[in-house]
């Protein structure tokens, strides 16, 4: 939830789509005008509605104490594996998410492929198309004066961002 003035506003593709409307001046957008505006509408809507949402689910699955064997265990972690190979294939052929400009859909992808496999491990072994998008990532200044932040006063010792292996996961 944030608060701007006397706008408040909850759920975070809300407060994404608030944000880029009043301070993104078409940062991490695509017009409607352009040949990949359906690629970003596509990566951006996906990041948020269906890859963070199985992400979510399989967290509050293992969280419950669900048995590693359960087929609903199972279908979550086949469907996050066809999402890393989906979202692996489209970055060996573009950039970006949505093409050759970084955009609010990398944004959500990044969250789920860094700071999410905290919470639910997961390796990235054999995904070079997502390893690339990574490491071009992190050499965006946003995203170090980001990780910069988020880690003060942090002890873990890493920071999954281009590791392969499935990183230690939170307590």
């Amino acid at each position: 939830m944030i608060q701007d003035g006397d706008v408040t506003i909850s759920e975070s593709g809300a407060i994404m789509d608030y944000l880029m409307g009043q301070y993104g001046n078409g940062a991490l957008s695509v017009s409607s005008n352009v040949p990949n505006f359906s690629d970003y509408a596509f990566w951006y809507h996906w990041g948020i509605e269906t890859f963070q949402s199985t992400t979510m689910t399989l967290i509050y699955v293992v969280k419950a104490g669900v048995e590693e064997t359960h087929p609903v265990l199972q279908v979550l972690k086949q469907k996050i594996t066809n999402s890393l190979e989906m979202m692996d294939q489209r970055l060996m052929q573009y950039k970006w998410l949505a093409g050759e400009e970084f955009t609010a859909a990398d944004v959500y992808a990044v969250f789920i492929v860094t700071t999410m496999r905290l919470f639910i491990p997961f390796p990235l072994l054999g995904y070079s198309g997502i390893k690339r998008w990574l490491e071009n990532v992190s050499h965006r200044p946003a995203y170090k004066r980001m990780v910069e932040k988020a880690e003060q006063g942090e002890s873990r010792g890493e920071f999954p961002v281009l590791c392969d292996e499935a990183p230690r996961p939170m307590a």
